[in-house]
C-alpha cells in the first residue's frame, strides 16, 4: 500500500525465517499428514495475533481481548484516539481481527466508552479482506501476507479511518430506528435458532430506553453483542451494528418467528 513502510519486523523475520526452513524438507509433502488431520494454515493464529500486537503498539494501541482457540482468533485492540460524536457520549477507535479458516478480517474498531459497546465498522473502506496461505506456501508469500496485515492494522488505526466513523455514528441521531427496522429480519451469520432470542434482546433495549434513533438502535444491538459470551455470535451483532452508521443494511429475509418484532417501538 502505497506509503506504508515495507519493513519486516524482528517476530516476523523469525517465522518467514522457520516457515523457509521448514519448506526447505517438506514441500510437497505436507497436503495432508500421515494422521489425516489437514495441515495448519499459514501464519498460525498466535503468530498473527503477535504481528497485529506488534503492528498495534506501534500504533499507540493495546491489546483489550484476545481469544485464541489455535482455528479461530478474535482480537481487538483499542487506541488512545478518542472522539466526542454527541455531546457528552466518547467513543475510542481501534482494531478487531477474526480468523476463521483461511479468511482474516481486519476492521475499524469503535467503542462507547460510557457502556462499553463497542460496534465492527465493516463497511469503512479502510476494512480488509486477507487470505491465509497453505502450508507448501514459500517465505516470500508469508512476508507479503504480513506486510498485508500490517497495512491493514495502519489503515483502520489511522486517524482519518476514525473521525469518518465518527462522523457516521453522529448522522445516526438524526434518523428513526424504524429505518434500520430491516436489520432485525435477518441476523447475517448468526445460527437460526439463536436468532429470535436475540432478536427479542434488541428490541427490549431498545423499547426500554428513551432513543428511538438509529443510534439507540445501534446501541441496543451492540449492547446485547457485549453480553454474549459466544465469540462468533458476538463479532456477528458487532458487525451489525457497525452497519447502521453506514446506512448498510443486507437484504432482508423474512422470518415467520420475526412477526411483531420489526415495528420498532410497537
Amino acid at each position: 500500500m502505497p506509503g506504508f513502510a515495507n519493513r519486516r519486523s524482528p517476530r516476523e523475520a523469525i517465522i518467514v525465517r522457520r516457515i523457509g526452513l521448514q519448506n526447505e524438507g517438506e514441500v510437497g509433502t505436507c497436503r495432508e499428514r500421515g494422521d489425516g488431520n489437514r495441515c495448519p494454515l499459514l501464519p498460525t493464529t498466535q503468530e498473527i495475533s503477535e504481528i497485529v500486537n506488534e503492528e498495534s503498539a506501534q500504533r499507540g494501541m493495546r491489546t483489550a481481548e484476545c481469544i485464541d482457540n489455535g482455528r479461530s482468533l478474535y482480537l481487538r485492540s483499542i487506541g488512545a484516539m478518542v472522539k466526542e460524536p454527541l455531546r457528552g457520549d466518547t467513543f475510542r477507535g481501534g482494531v478487531a481481527v477474526r480468523v476463521i479458516e483461511a479468511e482474516v478480517c481486519v476492521q475499524l474498531y469503535v467503542l462507547r466508552l460510557v457502556c462499553k459497546n463497542g460496534a465492527m465498522m465493516g463497511q469503512n473502506v479502510y476494512g480488509r479482506r486477507l487470505t491465509r496461505l497453505q502450508f507448501t506456501a514459500t517465505a516470500d508469500a508469508i512476508a507479503g501476507f504480513c506486510q498485508s496485515l500490517r497495512d491493514a492494522v495502519y489503515a483502520c488505526a489511522g486517524e482519518v479511518a476514525f473521525a469518518n466513523a465518527t462522523e457516521q455514528i453522529r448522522s445516526t441521531a438524526r434518523n428513526s430506528a424504524e429505518q434500520g427496522s430491516s436489520l432485525l429480519e435477518h441476523l447475517p451469520g448468526i445460527p437460526r435458532h439463536r436468532q429470535t432470542g436475540l432478536r427479542r434482546g434488541i428490541v427490549t433495549r431498545l423499547t426500554g430506553g428513551q432513543d428511538r434513533s438509529l443510534f439507540g438502535l445501534m446501541n441496543a444491538i451492540t449492547s446485547v453483542a457485549r453480553d454474549e459470551s459466544d465469540p462468533e455470535v458476538r463479532w456477528r451483532l458487532e458487525e451489525l451494528g457497525g452497519r447502521i452508521p453506514a446506512l448498510q443494511f443486507p437484504a432482508a429475509t423474512p422470518h415467520s418467528d420475526a412477526a411483531g418484532l420489526v415495528a420498532i417501538g410497537a
